[in-house]
């Protein structure tokens, strides 16, 4: 009887082992699908979208014609990517100079040593 309860207890903690992999692979992935990320998500979706495309059965031309539309694609997202990336900066930057109008002197200062520590903790 002992043997039998020996290993009715390891089944038991061999059974709550897998379970906690089985339980750590999918949150994973739901936090993948879910949490992780713009940059990640676009790329999901182009490779949804992608082979979408290639369950088409295009053609030889259609298929050139498509990676056309695709390369030219991602080099206009990039662009605006980059240009949404510039106005954001210059807008930062006019309210920088309308904070520093307000600021005192000290009060400036002090703000600018703590985004630099700030910057100098995200390194």
């Amino acid at each position: 009887m002992r043997i039998t309860n020996k290993w009715k207890i390891l089944v038991a903690a061999l059974a709550v082992f897998i379970l906690g992999i089985v339980a750590g692979g999918l949150s994973v992935n739901v936090y993948r699908k879910h949490w992780s990320g713009e940059q990640g998500n676009r790329r999901d979706r182009g490779l949804e979208f992608r082979k979408k495309i290639d369950a088409l059965g295009l053609t030889p031309d259609q298929s050139a014609k498509v990676d056309t539309i695709f390369t030219d694609t991602r080099a206009e997202l990039k662009d605006a990517r980059q240009e949404s990336l510039n106005k954001v900066s210059e807008i930062r930057k006019q309210a920088r100079a309308k904070l520093q109008e307000v600021l005192t002197a000290e009060q400036w200062k002090q703000l600018q040593e703590s985004e630099k520590k700030d910057s100098d903790q995200k390194k």
